[in-house]
Parts: C-alpha cells; structure tokens; sequence
C-alpha cells in the first residue's frame, strides 16, 4: 500500500485526538476523546496490503464520532477500514466504527455476549431492585445509588450498534496484522474474557486494560454475578501474562 496520506512521527510524543503516530512497521497510535477524568483512549490502526485494521474504537459519542470522521478522512483516498479488533466490552472499547463500512468484528465469545447483555439490560425501563440492594449492601449512600440509576441506563446509549453476528478471538489463536504475526492471550478480572495481542517478532504486546502503566485495571464486582472474586481473577491472570511475555516487551496500552 502506498504511503500517502500517512506521515508519522517519532515516538517521543503522544498523538493528538484523531492523529497518527508510528509505533512500529505498519503500526499507528491514536487516541480518541472520552467524557470524564479518563479522558482519552489509545487505539491502534494496522496498514495491510487492502486496507486498515483497527483495534479498538472509543465511545460513541459525538466527540469520538468527529474525532474519528477527521482520522478516517486523514487516510489514504480510497483506502478503508476493514476489520475491527476488540479486545473487550465497555463502550469506549466496543463505540462505533462498524457502521462506517468495516467488514469484520472480531472479539471473544464471553466478551462479546456480556457486552449484549449489558445492552439489552440497559433498555430495562427500571433498574432491577436486586441491583440496587446489591449496592445497597456494599455501603452504598443514596447518593451513589441516583448516579448509578443515570448510568444504568446510559451504558446502551454509548455503543451505536453492536454487531449481530461476530469472528471470535480465542486464546492461542494467531493472526496477520499489519504484517505482524500476533498471538491471542486472555485475561479476566477487569472483564470476563479480555483478549491481549503479542508479537513475539517485534516485542510488541497489546494490553488493552489487562495491563496499564499508570493506573490500575478497574477490578469490581458486579450485580450481574454479585458472588465472583474478580480480584482473584485478575492477579491470577496477570501471573499467566508475566509467565507469557518477556520484560522487554513494548506494552501498547488502552489508557
């Protein structure tokens, strides 16, 4: 694929919202706006032989819409996405780049599933009492429990369509991207089934939010299976991905 259109930097900066910066052969950063202290969300776009690849999308909001409109259109003329990669299911993962003509959606089965779920229940025209007595039990003030009714309800507004059928991501597949050569490893804790990317050849290793360099994973229990111990989940997962991957690995993160 020609270059043009594409003119990356050096990695001694972040990107700008929308733009591009080269992290490796065929390997693009950029970041996406979200709403809140969490302001952003890395994303990763891989130039193939017939297009783009994307891993990752940010929230469907109308910032990350403009944002992604300008980053589209800031590709090669003629040149599209064609596959999405999704490493796991809150919104500002999963948001809203499917319906701008990309041909393939791929994700794990238990992330894919809980993400409909979590759509669907979110349409619910309360929010269900033994949701809020879950909070309740964990010392939840009022307070809390009236945000967490506007956020019950926002969670389906922040995805524009999720795909109704899907390509799964499983643990020890292997995969063409970019010219790379990546291999599928999954975690939990954060999220029931989250996959991570590694390319043993060039040392790269995308953790979505597995693992981050600044702040810790959001480890939380959930009303929708209110017994789980997903901090054992988690640190279990991080002493199969320490055993995976060596020290010297480039962590491309989502935040």
């Amino acid at each position: 694929m020609p270059d043009a259109g594409i003119k990356p930097e050096l990695v001694d900066r972040a990107p700008e919202t929308a733009g591009l910066v080269e992290v490796a052969q065929n390997v693009f950063w950029s970041r996406m706006p979200l709403p809140g202290k969490l302001n952003h969300i890395n994303i990763w776009l891989f130039r193939e032989d017939d297009g783009f690849s994307v891993l990752g999308t940010g929230m469907y909001t109308p910032e990350a819409e403009a944002a992604g409109a300008f980053l589209l259109a800031s590709l090669p003329e003629g040149v599209r996405v064609r596959r999405v990669f999704v490493t796991h299911l809150p919104p500002n993962h999963v948001g809203w780049l499917m319906e701008r003509g990309a041909e393939e959606f791929w994700m794990t089965r238990m992330e894919y599933l809980t993400c409909r779920v979590m759509v669907g229940q979110s349409h619910d025209e309360t929010v269900p009492e033994d949701f809020t007595a879950f909070h309740r039990a964990a010392g939840w003030p009022d307070s809390a429990i009236d945000c967490y009714y506007d956020h019950y309800h926002n969670y389906g507004t922040r995805i524009s369509r999720l795909p109704r059928s899907y390509r799964r991501l499983e643990e020890g597949q292997f995969h063409v991207i970019g010219g790379h050569r990546w291999r599928v490893v999954t975690g939990n804790g954060h999220s029931p089934e989250h996959a991570c990317l590694y390319c043993e050849e060039s040392k790269l290793l995308i953790s979505g939010d597995q693992v981050l360099p600044g702040i810790s994973s959001n480890v939380s229990a959930t009303p929708l299976e209110p017994t789980a111990n997903p901090m054992a989940d988690w640190l279990a997962s991080l002493h199969k991905l320490k055993s995976e991957f060596p020290d010297d690995v480039l962590v491309l993160p989502a935040h």
